[in-house]
């Protein structure tokens, strides 16, 4: 039966968090995506952002590795929620909000020279 479907975020499973506090940036629209290669404006600090779902896809630990490698110029990363469940149900959220925060704490342990960043708060 396990070669019938595919467990997603296996992954992210028994990712530590060790930390909760992240700056919250409100205007992230203006912020280039991760795929965006160095420009000139990036020479005293170079912001970027990244869609939490993206990473959330990554399955294996390749497959982060190959997102977090996209990021290691950047001095300061924004973690764009984009998947936050909007309904009532607290064992999905409270799920969800740990997903977020492994996948965030995950990027700041990759990346320890970055500031971690989010565009919402979700705690």
């Amino acid at each position: 039966m396990k070669s019938t479907y595919k467990l997603l975020g296996v992954f992210w499973d028994r990712k530590e968090i060790v930390d909760t506090n992240f700056t919250v940036v409100r205007k992230c629209r203006d912020i280039l995506d991760y795929r965006y290669i160095r420009e000139l404006f990036d020479v005293d600090s170079c912001v970027r952002k990244i869609k939490i779902s993206e990473l959330l896809k990554a399955n294996f630990e390749s497959e982060a590795k190959a997102l977090v490698k996209q990021l290691r110029h950047c001095n300061k990363i924004v973690g764009v929620i984009d998947c936050f469940p909007r309904f009532k149900n607290a064992v999905l959220r409270s799920f969800v909000r740990k997903r977020i925060l492994q996948i965030l704490n995950y990027l700041r342990k990759e990346l320890p020279n970055a500031k971690i960043c989010v565009n919402r708060k979700f705690w």
